[in-house]
């Protein structure tokens, strides 16, 4: 198992009127990635970004990877479906209603079980307090939205996350 963590804020949180500012500033925290939930009203009542705000969002943040969390009727119209994707990253959403669902994580152990080496990535009411039980099945790709966004300062909720997962794996490495 690998104890390579990646953190991610989701941007749905941020001021989105200065939305590149603050990718910038999350990016400068320490963020690996950012995360973008795409709603379109349809398959999910609330809508979010669209196509062309993300097109822009990557003119202006170019070399980040956009993790994209799709809550959308139509995915054809964002992705061009490839036959011959390889799996390389499981992704588990553990929130309904904005709260945590820890009922998700025998699913993210079972993976972990299965794909040692895969990225496993956990979403839904991450904080500092269940980071711990979040990384104990498996997960090492985190996205945490409010915990990150809201925090005062936002590299030591990130590093504090990061810190967190790499004692967990290591913690598990020696008990195996």
């Amino acid at each position: 198992m690998s104890p390579n963590c990646r953190v991610g804020p989701s941007i749905l949180n941020a001021d989105l009127s200065q939305i590149q500012a603050e990718c910038h500033r999350l990016l400068d925290a320490g963020a690996d990635f950012l995360h973008l939930d795409v709603m379109d009203g349809h398959f999910v009542p609330n809508l979010t970004f669209g196509h062309p705000l993300v097109k822009c969002l990557r003119s202006k943040v170019s070399d980040t990877f956009f993790d994209m969390h799709m809550m959308v009727a139509h995915p054809e119209q964002w992705v061009e479906w490839n036959p011959w994707l390889m799996l390389d990253l499981g992704a588990f959403n553990a929130m309904n209603a904005q709260s945590f669902m820890a009922g998700m994580l025998p699913k993210v152990e079972a993976l972990r079980r299965q794909y040692p080496e895969l990225t496993i990535e956990v979403d839904g009411g991450i904080s500092l307090a269940n980071i711990e039980a979040v990384a104990e099945p498996g997960a090492n790709m985190i996205v945490a939205g409010t915990a990150i966004v809201a925090a005062a300062d936002p590299r030591s909720v990130i590093s504090s996350i990061k810190s967190s997962v790499g004692h967990v794996f290591t913690k598990v490495q020696v008990e195996r």
